[in-house]
């Protein structure tokens, strides 16, 4: 009979990932490439920071594993037999020399409900270091600092739903900005050895106030090379000009336009005992704009405390593959992942990750 079943569940996922891949796939539009692929201009979603999450190539959505896949989905993290208390994360982009730090703890934890919140702080690297991709090359100078809270709860024996607001205050030289996004979840986990998540990222048709945004920075550049200084504002640039000749980051807050993804995992033997394989699908799909982003994860346990990860991505405007691995301490863990693309920035970056428990360190 449990053979049975763990057929039937087998079947269900791989139907399931073959509907969602048959998706059409185009060439993005410009309005999309400014906002995920802009040479010149950066922003990091938190749901990109968490150095297991990047070595599965974010495909957490359906995976209630770690305490950072709140972020992937708010809902998923209830169902994790896994009891992580607190978790800490750095990011650095060499190519663009920034710096993310991110804090997500547990405030209350119960069979039936989940409240966590999070803290990241991103701004420049190391003062040595500059941009490289801009010459002569030039530094980046911001200050972002967000906030986010997120609640879930079991509505049934197999089924969670959940909730997170996420918000932002950035500021440069010159300007400081506030935004806001709410996000909601589901995971359906009918076996031990299956689980589906979905998610939507927007402002639920909220419109008030800076509700339904994030932030974005460009890069200051020589005044020299500024075609009109006398009005302030260079348009091809993005960069503020005072009339002394110095060049400011520019700050500014884009309309986050509303994402659905769905993606299911599978696991060996199961997540109630510790598996020993594990991999996973996503898709994401960005609403008024063509094309999807489809991601696929694997996680191999092995008998040591070395765990091994490894992920693709592709959409329409890049691809690469990314790669990381754990070290399972008990009470604590270790995680580190490097990729060379990514959606919202590009080069090369690398994350650090520790989870601690702190009821089994006790």
């Amino acid at each position: 009979m449990k053979s049975k079943k763990t057929v039937t569940t087998l079947v269900a996922t791989i139907l399931f990932t073959s509907t969602i891949l048959l998706f059409e796939v185009r060439t993005t539009n410009a309005q999309f490439q400014y906002i995920y692929y802009d040479r010149e201009a950066f922003f990091i979603d938190n749901s990109l920071l968490g150095a297991r999450a990047s070595g599965l190539a974010y495909t957490q959505v359906s995976d209630p594993y770690s305490l950072d896949g709140i972020h992937s989905n708010p809902a998923a993290f209830l169902f994790s037999d896994n009891r992580t208390t607190v978790s800490t994360n750095l990011y650095y982009s060499s190519f663009h020399n920034i710096v993310a730090e991110n804090i997500t703890a547990v405030l209350h934890r119960n069979p039936r409900n989940l409240i966590v919140a999070g803290f990241t702080l991103q701004h420049e690297g190391p003062s040595s270091s500059s941009s490289r991709h801009i010459e002569p090359e030039i530094p980046v100078q911001f200050r972002q600092y967000e906030g986010s809270i997120h609640y879930a709860r079991k509505v049934g024996s197999n089924i969670s739903a959940g909730g997170s607001l996420y918000g932002s205050y950035g500021t440069t030289d010159l300007h400081e900005e506030w935004a806001f996004y709410t996000k909601f979840g589901i995971l359906y986990a009918p076996a031990p050895a299956v689980s589906y998540g979905l998610t939507y990222t927007g402002s639920f048709g909220i419109e008030a106030g800076n509700m339904g945004s994030f932030l974005t920075y460009r890069y200051r550049i020589p005044a020299q090379e500024v075609d009109s200084p006398e009005n302030g504002v260079d348009e091809n640039s993005g960069s503020e000009t005072l009339k002394d000749g110095r060049s400011y980051t520019l700050l500014s807050r884009e309309g986050m336009p509303d994402r659905l993804e769905i993606g299911a995992t599978l696991r060996f033997p199961s997540y109630t005992d510790h598996p020993n394989f594990k991999i996973s699908f996503a898709n994401e799909k960005i609403f008024d704009h063509p094309g999807m982003i489809y991601r696929a994860g694997f996680e191999y346990f092995s008998f040591t405390p070395l765990i091994l990860r490894g992920g693709y991505f592709y959409s329409p405007i890049k691809s690469g593959l990314r790669t990381g691995f754990g070290l399972n301490l008990g009470w604590m863990t270790i995680d580190y992942s490097f990729s060379n693309k990514d959606i919202g920035i590009q080069g090369n970056t690398h994350q650090v990750g520790i989870s601690i428990n702190f009821t089994s360190a006790n």
